[in-house]
């Protein structure tokens, strides 16, 4: 009897036992449930900051476009010895082509939200460590290559402003013949033209050329974190409207006679290509080359071809011509030959 007794203790309180492992699984469980989504939570916050801040430095970039064309501009000019001393007395052209040597500018990008997140990286959750990667190359790689030649451009600046004081009577010289000594430099000495050369391949070819670069990384970091916040409505700056990129569409080809002193160009120049609009985004494709370029319009009637080929749109006798600073052209195909 009393066997029978305890035996019954024994299983009760067995099942005692087995209710309170139960119960304090299941609250660690929640518990463990609780943290991860707390984490996740804070998590994505933090990514909506980064998408805040992707934007921002997207528009620092893009807000400069008309300013590298300018660089552009002047170094294409300058090459095509079309500069006169009216070039620098003309109110609309004598600022970029009395800095182009001696300016330098910074985009100053952001990265507070993308330094929180580094600092809270132990505790994310696995699914977003490919974020986390691809945050990590636009922020060490890209950035720090873009503020490398940021940096540069500043010491070219600096080092052709002391060479002028040192060099020239005129620079110190506010009367009409110090101005004419400076015009007489910039329209007929070499090295003037040297530096022109050297200043563009250094602000344009490296330094917007790697602004660029970092533009287009940003976006495909932006869209990877839109789709995993499930935010695909967001409002942004680089999206491109059918209106604003209907004038560019189309196929073009080339009218312009290949220069036979320009080597360089024949190998540059594209006999064909066309452009394209998918998902709100501007591309451009050279016919045969199965590659695309980003393509971002910086007004009414200019484009830039990623990373640094600026194309300014007009109608010339009915037929739409694109033209590069180089001035190579071409002709807008009709659709029935795109």
């Amino acid at each position: 009897m009393e066997t029978g007794k305890t035996g019954k203790y024994f299983k009760y309180a067995i099942g005692e036992i087995i209710l309170v492992v139960i119960g304090i699984l299941i609250a660690l469980y929640l518990n463990n449930l609780n943290e991860q989504l707390a984490t996740q939570a804070k998590t994505d916050i933090i990514l909506e900051d980064v998408l805040n801040e992707l934007t921002v430095n997207i528009k620092k970039i893009d807000d400069e476009i008309a300013y590298y064309h300018r660089k552009d501009t002047v170094y294409w000019v300058t090459q095509f010895n079309k500069v006169t001393k009216e070039t620098f007395l003309n109110p609309k052209t004598r600022s970029t082509f009395w800095s182009m040597t001696t300016k330098s500018k910074a985009f100053e990008l952001a990265n507070d939200a993308y330094s929180l997140l580094i600092t809270n990286s132990a505790d994310l959750p696995l699914k977003y460590k490919p974020i986390l990667a691809d945050l990590k190359f636009l922020n060490t790689t890209v950035k720090k290559n873009l503020e490398r030649f940021e940096n540069e451009v500043f010491l070219s600046a600096k080092y052709n402003i002391t060479y002028k004081a040192n060099n020239f009577p005129w620079f110190s010289d506010n009367t009409k013949a110090g101005y004419d000594g400076e015009f007489n430099y910039m329209l007929t000495d070499f090295r003037y033209r040297n530096q022109v050369a050297f200043t563009h391949n250094l602000v344009v070819d490296n330094h917007f050329a790697n602004a660029m670069r970092y533009r287009s990384k940003a976006i495909g970091c932006y869209m990877t974190i839109q789709k995993f916040l499930n935010k695909q409505n967001l409002e942004n700056g680089f999206s491109i409207s059918k209106e604003r990129s209907k004038p560019f569409v189309g196929s073009y080809k080339l009218i312009t006679e290949i220069r036979k002193d320009s080597f360089f160009e024949e190998l540059k120049r594209y006999k064909q290509f066309k452009i394209f609009q998918v998902n709100n985004r501007l591309y451009f494709s050279a016919i045969g080359d199965s590659t695309k370029q980003e393509v971002i319009p910086f007004s009414k009637h200019q484009i830039v071809v990623n990373p640094a080929d600026f194309f300014t749109l007009s109608v010339k006798e009915k037929d739409t011509i694109l033209q590069t600073n180089s001035e190579v052209n071409y002709i807008k195909l009709a659709p029935e030959n795109d």
